[in-house]
């Protein structure tokens, strides 16, 4: 406020300039809030791909677990006999999730995804 108020127009006028600026601070946070999502979008790209292989689906459950544990026999008893304890316990839980996918029909979303990603960072 840069006068005092004294009557009634002056009141009516520093209403305006308030609604004014009001209106423009709107107008202002909005744009910070678009470039804040612009640059949040990687992050988020991320997070939903990630999300994507871990998340485990529930159509058919039968056959899902039976990939699993023969996964899990496969792996862990004769590929990974020998292997570190980190591949042991790492790799079949990998290779299941990388199993319900493809049983679900994700793989082919993931798949592209991940060639997206990979031509991306070489056409930097």
């Amino acid at each position: 406020m840069t006068n005092n108020i004294t009557d009634y127009n002056s009141l009516q006028e520093e209403k305006q300039r308030l609604q004014a600026l009001v209106l423009h601070q709107r107008g202002q946070i909005k744009a910070d809030l678009t470039m804040i999502r612009e640059q949040a979008q990687p992050v988020t790209n991320l997070f939903s791909s990630i999300a994507s292989v871990t998340n485990k689906p529930a159509a058919q459950p039968l056959l899902k677990l039976g990939v699993e544990m023969g996964i899990d026999v496969l792996l862990r008893k004769t590929l990974f006999r020998n292997a570190g304890m980190f591949s042991k316990l790492l790799m079949p839980i990998a290779m299941r999730v990388m199993s319900s996918n493809i049983l679900s029909g994700k793989a082919k979303i993931w798949a592209q995804a991940i060639t997206d990603k990979i031509s991306e960072k070489f056409r930097k």
